[in-house]
């Protein structure tokens, strides 16, 4: 077992994250799963967001860090399986005002997608199978109807 993801920020060690995801694509070979609801990449602002133990820090630099290393262990490995990857929550889930899950994030686009997006930014150049929207909102207006 490994620590949730504060404790893996904790840690500060990409690499070590790439292994942790080696370690679970096997651990996922063995229930025939091919895709997983992780990296969660969620920059957490506030400790009182409801969910900040997902968050691997509230340093937008270790989270982008950790995005490549977990989404190259998951999809990358020199394992025959492979695992998609999921990097979630975009974006801004981490952001909310008063820390409130499923709350609103209050940041124009030069701030939002500094912080809270270009954890999904290096996703992407990581070759991520998917993204999961936020149920969160910017500026008032939700993720999923954006």
């Amino acid at each position: 077992m490994f620590p949730h993801n504060i404790g893996l920020g904790a840690m500060r060690n990409p690499d070590l994250l790439k292994q942790v995801a080696e370690v679970t694509v096997k651990e996922m070979a063995l229930t025939a799963l091919d895709m997983t609801f992780a990296p969660c990449l969620a920059t957490a602002k506030s400790i009182s967001w409801g969910r900040t133990y997902e968050s691997y820090s509230e340093d937008t630099d270790l989270v982008r860090s950790y995005a490549k290393s977990f989404i190259q262990g998951l999809q990358g490995t020199s394992s025959s399986w492979k695992v998609i990857a999921n990097a979630k929550h975009w974006v801004g889930d981490g952001g909310t005002e008063g820390g409130l899950d499923r709350g609103n994030v209050l940041l124009n686009e030069t701030e939002l997608l500094e912080i809270h997006g270009s954890p999904y930014i290096d996703a992407i150049a990581a070759d991520v199978g998917s993204i999961m929207l936020s149920f969160s909102s910017v500026n008032g207006v939700r993720m999923h109807e954006n």
